[in-house]
């Protein structure tokens, strides 16, 4: 099944609704379904962009957590 994360908070944030929806896209996508994601930049709990990371519209993808970023 193709399925679509849509929100504010994703892996690699360590804590609350991130680490959870991280864990939870990890968990489908290990069992046949293909996950996409569309998410903000990581920035809780510190309020601040994690380094690494920009603020902005991109087009880029990435492998986190067994879903595509």
């Amino acid at each position: 099944m193709k399925l679509l994360i849509y929100g504010l908070n994703f892996a690699p944030e360590l804590t609350g609704v991130g680490k959870h929806t991280g864990d939870m896209a990890a968990w489908l996508a290990q069992r046949g379904h293909q996950v996409r994601v569309v998410t903000a930049p990581p920035h809780y709990p510190a309020w601040q962009i994690t380094p690494g990371f920009k603020n902005g519209y991109s087009t880029s993808t990435g492998v986190v957590a067994c879903a595509k970023v």
